[in-house]
């Protein structure tokens, strides 16, 4: 029977006719397999292992993609799939507002390793016409971005970097399957550090992959497996059943997040409000077409960037906890200048806007009054 509905394959996707009696898929915790046919698909865990083969199937259903993979962090799945695709003299290109700990794995890591990178504001598609070289291999994007939540044409993007032979992956986490299918948009790789919202509990560290092509997939998947980055039997079990409520979390999260948005819009020590869905959001139009509902996310920027009164303002928070992270059940706040993003460099940090009155807030499911009520109180302390 097709699964139609996005709660009923978050439910049973990538699971049916795998078990005779479980209602919930078991977790298999054996290192290695009895070898008893030739070419059997489990043969020792860090290659493939069932309770992640059905997880890796789920996100298959809920990506629109061929097949997907498994990861020990969402950091394991983004240098996986650059090291499958991009060798040393190559090039990638970067959407300027993106994750920190992607810059730094460019900045730090790769960088040193003879793989070339450049920022481009992906928010002006035609922008990337002119960056494209003869080394460039690669378009990583993120949409909506963090912290900033600048929105990309994923379509677009697609378009140009396909005309140029060129992959593109897409950092997805802070919409979900749920809000965009960056692989419906047009793109090759949709990425999620499950951590977030897929795992929705800050109880999982997980990343994932999923791929519009079986070529792509099998690449990444064989410098998974020599890179060693799989996501343990246990992780793939929780996480598989934190996916069974996606949905109707990220319903709540969405409804939070926009009556906070509104109200912070209206607040008179707020000086801007960024999220997608707000009709003031200079990216409004292109947000609500390749996305179903704004989001969990919203960054903020307060009246002043007096670290006092910024840290004054956090520190009378009582519900909201000072975090990094996001996208689980409970309301996280932060400061990207001094946490999130503090390893950028100053002048960086600067031209992107995250100044120490930038404020980034993850809404929880939490009744939305007593979250207004926590940052009313916060607010008038400053």
């Amino acid at each position: 029977m097709e699964l139609k509905g996005f709660s009923t394959k978050c439910i049973h996707g990538g699971e049916e006719g795998k078990y005779e009696f479980d209602v919930i898929p078991p977790i298999h915790l054996s290192s290695t397999y009895q070898l008893k046919y030739e070419d059997q698909d489990f043969v020792y865990s860090r290659v493939d292992n069932p309770t992640r083969r059905v997880l890796e199937d789920k996100m298959s259903v809920l990506e629109k993609g061929v097949a997907s993979l498994a990861f020990s962090s969402g950091i394991a799945a983004i240098s996986t799939v650059v090291l499958s695709f991009v060798k040393p003299g190559e090039e990638v290109i970067l959407s300027e507002d993106i994750y920190g700990g992607t810059k730094t794995l460019f900045m730090e890591i790769l960088s040193k390793r003879g793989i070339k990178y450049k920022y481009v504001d992906t928010r002006y598609a035609d922008r990337l016409e002119d960056e494209i070289s003869d080394d460039t291999r690669l378009v990583m994007i993120e949409s909506p971005s963090n912290p900033m939540m600048r929105i990309t044409d994923i379509e677009k993007v697609s378009k140009i970097a396909h005309e140029h032979g060129l992959k593109v992956a897409v950092d997805n986490t802070f919409a979900s399957p749920y809000l965009q299918n960056p692989i419906e948009l047009g793109a090759d790789i949709t990425i999620h550090s499950a951590t977030k919202y897929l795992g929705g509990h800050s109880d999982i560290i997980a990343g994932t992959a999923t791929f519009k092509t079986m070529e792509d997939y099998e690449l990444v998947k064989l410098h998974r497996t020599r890179l060693g980055g799989v996501l343990s039997p246990f992780d793939s079990y929780l996480l598989l059943r934190s996916i069974k409520t996606l949905e109707v979390r990220m319903e709540r999260h969405c409804k939070n997040a926009m009556e906070i948005a509104e109200y912070l819009s209206n607040h008179p020590k707020v000086e801007d409000v960024l999220y997608p869905f707000l009709k003031s959001f200079p990216q409004y139009d292109l947000a609500r077409s390749q996305m179903r509902l704004g989001g969990g996310m919203i960054s903020f920027k307060l009246y002043t960037d007096d670290q006092d009164k910024v840290d004054v303002f956090l520190n009378s928070l009582s519900i909201m906890k000072k975090a990094v992270s996001l996208g689980g059940v409970e309301t996280l706040i932060e400061q990207p200048a001094t946490m999130t993003h503090r390893a950028l460099p100053d002048e960086e940090k600067k031209r992107l806007g995250i100044t120490p009155g930038l404020i980034r807030l993850s809404v929880g499911i939490e009744n939305v009054e007593d979250l207004i009520s926590d940052l009313e109180n916060a607010l008038r302390n400053i």
